[in-house]
């Protein structure tokens, strides 16, 4: 018999505190998000932060307008984890409900985010840092990478640099990085963080190897967007419901298939990419020879 206090609205608030703790790109890039239920490829226009400048003062002021330009970005990232449910698992309290079947979802809609993510701003970094030794000695392909960051002029807050696994553990081996780590609690050991390198606080993502290469990148908050909007609840479904909140939104959806004889949960997000300031990003690549 089905748990009738799991309903989808705890279901979902429950995987949206799970997607929030297993995201780190979208965490670290500027996020855009307004509690208007949208379809999938609706056109969304993301403002970008002003810039002003500091004028010498000669008698008089000169008056700034705070003008925020656009950038529009379709919202055409529509991500869906489904699952089969038993009427075992229909049955259970939400502690081993959220162990069994929502963890797993979430961390698969976690990854799918952060690699659009950081596929996105590898293909669009403006700057680029080559390594050339499969075993550095130094840090000075990471030095590489913040000095690119101010001579681009990007602020000295938020600014992040997200390393892949091959770079994390290739840079670990140095004596600055591991003095890095091992500097205040051993709370920066067991998660992405690793501490702040360069001015840049660094951390690790899986999710920045793929295609055979492996690739880091740094940037500043503004660099690039993540533009979430909530789905609209389906007419046809009695049991359904999107949860926001602080920047995400996550819809869930039981459905029954008939031709099966199954029950699902649906987990699904809507989301797009948008590059605001791309010269505030620079990715290190390998260039080492065989």
């Amino acid at each position: 018999m089905a748990n009738t206090f799991l309903t989808p609205q705890i279901i979902a608030q429950e995987a949206l505190a799970i997607l929030r703790n297993q995201l780190v790109m979208a965490e670290l890039v500027h996020t855009d998000y307004a509690n208007e239920f949208v379809k999938v490829g609706d056109t969304i226009t993301v403002r970008k932060p002003a810039t002003l400048v500091a004028n010498d003062f000669a008698g008089s002021i000169t008056s700034q307008d705070l003008t925020e330009t656009g950038v529009t970005v379709t919202l055409n990232k529509f991500k869906d984890v489904s699952v089969a449910l038993t009427s075992k698992q229909e049955s259970l309290e939400l502690r081993d409900f959220a162990r069994q079947v929502i963890e797993p979802a979430m961390v698969a809609l976690a990854q799918q985010i952060d690699s659009d993510l950081a596929q996105y701003a590898i293909a669009n970094a403006v700057g680029s840092v080559e390594e050339t030794s499969a075993t550095p000695q130094n840090l000075a392909s990471i030095a590489g990478l913040g000095k690119a960051l101010d001579i681009a002029k990007a602020p000295l807050q938020d600014r992040h640099l997200v390393m892949s696994p091959e770079h994390k553990y290739r840079y670990a081996l140095t004596d600055v990085l591991t003095k890095v780590n091992y500097a205040g609690s051993n709370e920066t050991l067991r998660e992405a963080m690793l501490g702040k390198v360069y001015g840049m606080q660094t951390y690790m993502d899986q999710n920045l190897s793929f295609g055979g290469n492996d690739y880091s990148v740094a940037f500043h908050k503004n660099a690039f967007a993540f533009v979430i909007r909530p789905l609209d609840l389906p007419m046809g479904a009695a049991r359904a419901a999107v949860v926001n909140g602080e920047g995400l939104s996550v819809r869930v959806v039981y459905g029954y298939d008939q031709a099966t004889k199954t029950d699902t949960i649906s987990f699904d997000v809507l989301y797009g990419i948008a590059s605001l300031r791309p010269e505030l990003a620079v990715k290190l690549v390998d260039n080492i020879a065989p």
